[in-house]
């Protein structure tokens, strides 16, 4: 970015000037419409908390320019302590300091206060690079490579599985099994948190969460009624019996877990999110008298996503392993599993969503062309860039075409984008099936309801970063008794599906906060129509 340093007095002309520049710079550096939707709001949110506050006529400095590749805008204003993250509004609940929904959104703000002055500085994350391409062609390489050292240098590839293959791929698993557990914990502990207050959360967010929760469920049940008679092991433990029966309220049950540290050791899913709720709505409820604890934690979840995202870089080599493990230890059959998983992942997602239009076209009255037209363009570019976040501005703005009223919207979508990942619950359901019958795993009635309960569970806790559904998968197997092998087998079309299912997602959301708008009477059903 462009090195700018400018004094100013603060009054409302100024705000908008300063607005206006920043959008100017970011448009140069060709930034997306998401990032620079979220800067232009943070700057101008940030300047009027300090107008109410210290006065107009305050002597503050715009400064803007990029530091180790990251690009930066710096406010500073002269007068009193005020950290506009205090300020708990509709959108300051947004962006607060350390929160584990600013940081999976990639906005990074920072407050001190030094020599009579308040500083905020907001930054933007390096632009990454797709992983798609590597993916591609680590998948070529490790076919090739494995398939020269089966069939053409057998004694070789012994050498290569024993001394390389197997220790680096073991070493991934640990390291993944190692992080899952606490991350997924923490992630679900400060999305709680930081919601804010019960006040603050409001009828809207509440009403939300519960409809995207269950909404998840139905459709899962949905998706198992639809491929569960394909995988099922026709047995007698198949009919719910009376022990069938007593397996699930013995599974309820062993959601309470015997202390904090089991859960973490066996990688139970149920008991690390049971835990998450418990802690992160006790903080919730004690608030300020525990505020230090908190932010300790949302530090180190900020800490462990970008663990998780440098560990993420190395998956293009964890995948070009995972092939070549699948050559050299004979698993080569498990292969054509993976043509099932996307054929059904594609199809039944696509049923699902077309179902969830109609729902909206029915009870909404609207024509299916017009509603498909205005949830296209969110949609195309979600699907081109495989990024929920660059969709971001799109969605906002597709959102008010679909007539949801804004207050709506600017919780709606945000959260929704992080926690409302039908698409995500559909694909871990499908690959637990296929990946369990590939390892023999036998796949029952009672089998099938943990894995609904468990995957609607980890597409809400998954977080939104390089590798996070990859994680999800050591616990999710953990909790089905499917072999961690299996992971070998899932790692390729969690990425190769990821731009398809990140569209069809953000569509979902769409849909579903026209059906919330209309519940709460907050959609203009005549805008939705044109």
């Amino acid at each position: 970015m462009q090195k700018i340093t400018e004094k100013f007095l603060l009054h409302a002309s100024e705000i908008d000037r300063f607005s206006q520049l920043t959008v100017h710079l970011l448009q140069q550096m060709k930034i997306n419409p998401r990032d620079i939707l979220r800067f232009r709001l943070s700057i101008e949110n940030v300047m009027e908390i300090w107008m109410h506050e210290l006065g107009e006529n305050t002597n503050c400095t715009f400064t803007s320019g990029s530091k180790f590749g990251r690009t930066y805008i710096l406010l500073s204003a002269e007068g009193k302590v005020v950290n506009p993250n205090e300020y708990q509004d509709e959108l300051t609940s947004i962006i607060s300091n350390g929160s584990s929904l600013l940081t999976t959104l990639g906005l990074f703000l920072e407050y001190h206060y030094e020599d009579g002055k308040n500083f905020l500085k907001l930054t933007l994350p390096k632009k990454q690079s797709g992983q798609l391409k590597p993916v591609i062609l680590s998948i070529l390489l490790g076919i090739l490579c494995g398939a020269v050292l089966s069939f053409g240098l057998p004694d070789v590839g012994n050498m290569v599985q024993t001394w390389f293959v197997s220790p680096i791929f073991n070493t991934f698993m640990n390291i993944l099994t190692l992080i899952a557990g606490p991350m997924i914990f923490l992630a679900v502990y400060c999305g709680i948190y930081e919601m804010g207050d019960a006040a603050t959360f409001g009828k809207i967010g509440k009403s939300l969460i519960i409809r995207f929760t269950s909404f998840a469920f139905l459709i899962l049940i949905a998706a198992s009624l639809m491929v569960s008679w394909l995988f099922i092991s026709f047995s007698g433990k198949n009919h719910v019996s009376g022990s069938a029966i007593m397996d699930l309220y013995q599974m309820v049950l062993n959601i309470i877990p015997g202390n904090i540290i089991s859960p973490f050791q066996t990688g139970n899913a149920l008991q690390i999110i049971f835990l998450a709720c418990i802690c992160g709505a006790g903080t919730l409820v004690l608030g300020d008298s525990v505020s230090g604890m908190a932010k300790i934690v949302s530090q180190l979840n900020t800490l462990i996503q970008l663990l998780m995202t440098y560990i993420g870089k190395l998956i293009p080599l964890f995948v070009f392993i995972c092939m070549m493990n699948l050559f050299l230890s004979g698993n080569l059959k498990n292969i054509s599993s993976l043509i099932k998983q996307i054929i059904l992942v594609i199809l039944i997602t696509s049923i699902t969503l077309m179902f969830y239009i109609g729902l909206v076209c029915w009870k909404c009255k609207v024509k299916p062309g017009v509603l498909i037209k205005k949830l296209l363009p969110t949609f195309l570019i979600a699907l081109s860039t495989s990024s929920s976040s660059a969709a971001f501005g799109t969605n906002i703005e597709s959102c008010k075409a679909l007539g949801i009223d804004k207050k709506l919207i600017n919780f709606g979508v945000s959260i929704g984008q992080i926690i409302f990942m039908p698409g995500v619950a559909i694909q871990f359901f499908i690959v637990s099936l296929c990946t369990g019958q590939s390892f023999g795993t036998e796949i029952t009635i009672v089998w099938i309801i943990t894995s609904i309960i468990t995957c609607t569970i980890l597409a809400i806790a998954t977080p939104p970063i390089p590798g996070g559904g990859l994680s999800c998968y050591t616990i999710l197997f953990a909790q089905l008794g499917i072999p961690s092998a299996g992971i070998a087998l899932v790692i390729s079309i969690e990425l190769l599906m990821d731009a398809f299912l990140t569209a069809c997602n953000l569509a979902f959301l769409q849909t579903e906060l026209v059906l919330s708008a209309k519940k709460l009477n907050l959609l203009d059903e005549a805008k939705l129509r044109k």
